[in-house]
């Protein structure tokens, strides 16, 4: 091919390739640009970007520095350092193939790997590259590294961010890590619907995993927990008691992959509540599964006709020995349902009071020192 016609084919090529890529976009490494030096062929030729952000002219011309400048920038530095050789060189440079930024997604996403995108990207959006996250991901806790820095970006919060300020954009060389929620597994046995082994969520704790199981089993009193760790040195007890009835949060403990969970339940005799008053079959009642006091009341035949349904008491022993009485509105929560369920416990007593219309002013008494009575038997 003749010095005129690869002239004029880099011509046509530096023109049809330069309308497709922004004039302001800086070059980097792996970018090609066509250089055209007018009356010099040998120079007329396509150019890689090096990793040092030089192309290398050929023979005596040597390297010139072009990464990090557009292009208009670029073929300044090309005309330059060409003046030393050429008198008034006139040098043309065009784009011919932009890169792409180059990264890298791991963690729990669809599709990880190298990742070559075009144009100006967000973290918002980054993961549509990777074919999304993977239902169990962790979308509050994605990290970019970045330079020999680590950028924590909470994708949860910034989906929901119209503030263009807050957003992230993503850089050539970005690693973007998506850990995944699930992080192995855990066995539970004992006294739950569906013993085995199951998948662990970071951050899961032992309420969790027992309903995860199917629940306590209903015809058992259960009390305790163990939690044994994988390698069988350790051993947490749970106040299951203290956990559900008194809000011992500190119970409801975290748990760690591999670990077995023991649900324990008391093998006595199942516990008991006592109901009197105004329902139709008062007396004391086995409780064998958990029941709410409008089922316990149930258990007990529902109310009488002459119930105040209004001021039901449910007297409850403490563990210091001291009893505390718990008023309830059963008309209330009857008819429009308690936003917060009270449960029966061992040993309680419920007085559902008769309605009377001439007030026995001996009765409250009389009902108070039979409560009394039926706790310390």
């Amino acid at each position: 091919m003749s010095s005129k016609l690869t002239l004029l084919f880099v011509t046509l090529l530096v023109a049809l390739c330069g309308s497709l890529f922004a004039e302001q976009t800086p070059l980097k490494p792996g970018d090609i640009v066509g250089i055209v030096v007018v009356g010099e062929a040998d120079l007329s030729r396509t150019y890689t970007v090096l990793e040092d952000g030089a192309v290398m002219l050929p023979g005596e011309y040597g390297r010139v520095l072009v990464g990090g400048k557009t292009p208009a920038a670029a073929e300044e530095e090309v005309r330059t350092a060409l003046r030393r050789y050429i008198k008034n060189p006139d040098v043309h440079l065009e784009p011919v193939k932009i890169k792409g930024t180059t990264i890298r997604i791991e963690g729990a996403v669809k599709s990880p790997g190298r990742v070559e995108i075009q144009g100006d990207v967000s973290a918002r959006d980054v993961l549509a590259f990777a074919g999304g996250p993977v239902p169990t991901a962790d979308l509050s806790s994605v990290t970019i590294a970045r330079d020999g820095r680590i950028i924590s970006v909470d994708l949860q919060k910034l989906k929901a961010d119209t503030n263009p300020e807050n957003n992230v954009m993503i850089s050539d060389g970005d690693v973007i890590t998506v850990p995944d929620k699930l992080i192995g597994n855990f066995t539970i046995l004992g006294a739950v619907k569906a013993p085995g082994p199951y998948p662990l969520i970071r951050g899961m704790r032992i309420l969790e995993a027992i309903t995860l199981a199917g629940g306590e089993l209903e015809a058992s009193k259960v009390t305790t927990a163990k939690i044994v760790s994988s390698d069988q040195k350790s051993t947490q007890s749970v106040n299951l008691t203290d956990l559900k009835w008194k809000g011992a949060i500190g119970e409801n403990k975290v748990i760690m992959p591999g670990d077995t969970i023991v649900v324990e339940a008391d093998s006595g005799e199942p516990g008991s509540y006592f109901v009197s008053g105004a329902v139709n079959k008062p007396g004391q009642i086995p409780l064998t599964q958990k029941l709410t006091v409008i089922q316990a009341i149930g258990m007990a035949g529902g109310p009488a006709a002459n119930a105040r349904e209004e001021a039901v008491t449910l007297v409850r022993r403490q563990s210091d020995g001291s009893s505390k009485t718990i008023p309830i509105d059963l008309k209330k929560m009857l008819a429009q349902g308690a936003s917060e369920q009270i449960y029966v416990e061992d040993g309680d007593v419920i007085n559902v009071p008769v309605r009377s219309n001439k007030q026995n002013p001996l009765g409250p008494i009389i009902q108070t020192l039979g409560t009394l009575g039926w706790i310390f038997l």
